[in-house]
C-alpha cells in the first residue's frame, strides 16, 4: 500500500504513488536476483579442493585450477588460531610427482567468501632447501569461512588452488 494515498486512488502519471511502488518492484526484483545467485553457490567450494579424511588434522591437499599441480598444506597448528599469526608449510608436485619447477613463484591470500573481505596481513613466503614452501604471517583474524588462495605462478600465469576451512 503506497503511503502518500488511500487504499482506492488511483495512481497517475507523476504520482508520488507511482514513483514509491517502481522503487519498491525494483528492490524486490533486486533482492530475488540476489537470491537466484547467491542460493545455489551456499555451502559449496571449488572442486579442486580436498580435505584430508581424518577429522581435525592439519594436513590438507589439493590440485590447481588446471590440474597441473598437487599442493600438500600443513598448518603449524589446525585448526589454524584465531587472531594469532600462524603459518603453514606447502610442498608442490606437479601432477605426475615429480617436483615442481624451481623457478615456479608462489602467492598465497586468503578470504572469507561470504563476508567479502580477508586477511589483513601480507604472509611471507619462503622456499626451503627441500623445494618446499614455508608460508609466515597469516591472520586469520575471526570465526567462519575462510578460502587460502594458492597461486602457482608460471611464466607469469597464476595456476590457483583453494584450501577451505571453518574457524
Amino acid at each position: 500500500l503506497c503511503p502518500y494515498t488511500t487504499l482506492f486512488r488511483s495512481v497517475a502519471v507523476g504520482d508520488p504513488c507511482l514513483v514509491w511502488n517502481q522503487k519498491k518492484i525494483m528492490k524486490t526484483a533486486s533482492f530475488l536476483l540476489c537470491l537466484v545467485v547467491w542460493i545455489p553457490g551456499m555451502g559449496c567450494r571449488p572442486e579442486s579442493v580436498t580435505e584430508s579424511e581424518m577429522p581435525g588434522t592439519s594436513v590438507q591437499t589439493c590440485q590447481t585450477a588446471s590440474g597441473a599441480y598437487v599442493i600438500t598444506c600443513e598448518f603449524s597448528s589446525y585448526p589454524p588460531p584465531k587472531n594469532e599469526h600462524c603459518s603453514m608449510h606447502l610442498t608442490i608436485q606437479q601432477t605426475d610427482g615429480s617436483p615442481a619447477r624451481s623457478d615456479l613463484q608462489i602467492e598465497v591470500d586468503a578470504d572469507m567468501p561470504t563476508h567479502g573481505h580477508g586477511i589483513n596481513t601480507q604472509p611471507e613466503i619462503e622456499r626451503t632447501p627441500d623445494g618446499a614452501y614455508e608460508v609466515r604471517g597469516l591472520l586469520f583474524h575471526m570465526g567462519g569461512l575462510w578460502e587460502v588462495y594458492i597461486d602457482c605462478v608460471e611464466d607469469g600465469i597464476p595456476d590457483r588452488a583453494t584450501l577451505s576451512f571453518t574457524l
